[in-house]
């Protein structure tokens, strides 16, 4: 009885053999599909995330600006330019015209610093504007006055030396010049002039007696 089963049992390994091969395609061609299946469930997009609504951040927005004032900025009044500084001057002579002018537009400074040791006893009167130094001298001999001009330059003072018989416009324009001093020259009579003196203030200068053409 041993012997049959085990007959039959040799006999039908071969069908079921042939069993699993059959099924076995299937079995494998179906993995594919349901790793594509899984593929496909990976690739599909997340869940999407709400935003909130474009109404809602408008108002967010309107709520936040509102809450910051800008401060309000008071009109500064219009400032006016301060009025010159009136300054009339009446030399009797071009010396002491210059002076006057001089004392009234600069700077006093000592003769002597001014002179640096040198001897010169016709001078009148030392003045700095800007880091400019002027010294005045009346009555120097043109030769005198030449050499002693070089030797003050050396040391950065400007020499101005009248003769006397100088007009008043030629006085204030070359003591203006030699001082650095800018100036314009107002139409009319008696003779004027608009100018910044050495702490920078307007000045309106007159020279009392004088007109445009010469001193009357």
């Amino acid at each position: 009885m041993q012997t049959s089963g085990i007959v039959r049992l040799k006999t039908l390994l071969p069908s079921l053999g042939m069993a699993v091969a059959l099924t076995l395609p299937s079995a494998v061609s179906a993995a594919p599909g349901s790793f594509d299946l899984d593929l496909k469930d990976l690739k599909k997009p997340a869940a999407t995330v709400s935003k909130p609504h474009p109404r809602r951040v408008e108002k967010r927005k309107t709520k936040t600006g509102s809450a910051h004032h800008k401060p309000t900025r008071k009109k500064t009044p219009a400032t006016h330019p301060a009025a010159p500084r009136l300054v009339t001057l009446d030399g009797a002579t071009a010396c002491i015209l210059a002076r006057q002018f001089l004392e009234a537009l600069t700077e006093p400074v000592p003769v002597e610093a001014a002179l640096q040791g040198i001897n010169m006893p016709s001078a009148i009167i030392a003045a700095r504007n800007q880091g400019i130094t002027v010294l005045l001298a009346c009555g120097l001999h043109p030769a005198e006055a030449y050499t002693f001009k070089r030797l003050l330059k050396t040391d950065g003072v400007q020499l101005l030396n009248l003769t006397g018989d100088e007009p008043p416009t030629q006085v204030i324009q070359t003591a203006a010049r030699e001082a650095g001093l800018s100036y314009r020259q107002v139409q009319g009579t008696p003779l004027s002039y608009e100018l910044v003196d050495a702490q920078g203030g307007q000045v309106r200068l007159t020279v009392a007696g004088a007109t445009t053409g010469g001193k009357q």
